[in-house]
């Protein structure tokens, strides 16, 4: 990481002694890059998403915590969806400038538990202040099996559309605590064949689509008695009617 000015050195260097030893990783924060060695007969996966003060977050209203939680989740939630296991996240930040080694210790504090749940080292990144809003970008390194990565384009006539939880949970706020599949997706991949898989923050229908195109134009038919709903998108439209009801149709699909 490249501080902006010299209070930031003291930040980096809390994060390198933070820093976990990882058996992927021999060099990580404290030179000009990382040293990443995958496993034998596997592929590297790489994965980035970079979040916005105002467009996926609320800095002011949802809590550091949750925000870094949040920047580390949706990577982990791409690795899973490849089947893939994590090894190493770089996180680059632009920070307001008035409280910017604050906001970056909170980002970490948020961050840590998630990358020690799923042995993720935190690996180095970038870090920059400036007087606009806060900018997290997350990118994630992973490991799967050569020939093993779930794609999107392998779904075939005859497969069945499965999810891993239910639906419409983003609506009261839970988008800012996503849990990765990591696990889930692993254990499939493990127990069957799994021809396609997909991470659907956008939606089923959306991200379903995606899976229908990249494997040659397919059609799927979903029913709806058997799509799981997350309790939130019922208490939504318990509480404010066909609002909530109108919200709950646009959103249904959501994490």
């Amino acid at each position: 990481m490249r501080p902006e000015k010299p209070g930031e050195f003291d930040l980096i260097a809390g994060l390198r002694r933070r820093a976990k030893a990882h058996p992927r990783v021999p060099l990580g924060i404290g030179d000009d890059c990382a040293l990443i060695a995958p496993s034998p007969g596997h592929e590297v996966l790489v994965t980035t998403d970079m979040l916005l003060d105002g467009r996926h977050f609320r800095l002011q209203e949802h809590g550091l915590a949750n925000i870094g939680h949040k920047a580390l989740a949706v990577n982990l939630s791409d690795i899973a969806a490849m089947a893939g296991t994590p090894i190493a996240a770089f996180v680059a930040v632009a920070l307001p400038r008035d409280r910017a080694v604050e906001v970056a210790e909170g980002l970490e504090e948020g961050m840590r538990p998630l990358a020690d749940r799923f042995a993720v080292s935190l690996a180095g990144g970038d870090t920059n202040a400036w007087d606009g809003p806060l900018v997290v970008c997350v990118t994630l390194i992973g490991e799967v099996e050569r020939t093993r990565a779930a794609r999107r384009s392998g779904a075939r006539p005859g497969d069945v559309v499965l999810v891993t939880g239910p639906l419409g949970g983003s609506i009261l706020g839970r988008h800012l605590r996503p849990e990765p599949r990591i696990i889930e997706a692993q254990r499939l991949a493990q127990a069957s064949t799994i021809h396609a898989m997909i991470d659907i923050s956008d939606g089923l229908a959306a991200d379903l689509g995606h899976v229908l195109e990249e494997s040659g134009g397919l059609g799927a038919i979903l029913e709806e008695e058997h799509i799981p709903i997350h309790d939130d998108a019922f208490t939504l439209t318990d509480r404010d009617g066909p609002i909530g009801r109108a919200m709950q149709s646009l959103f249904i699909d959501s994490r």
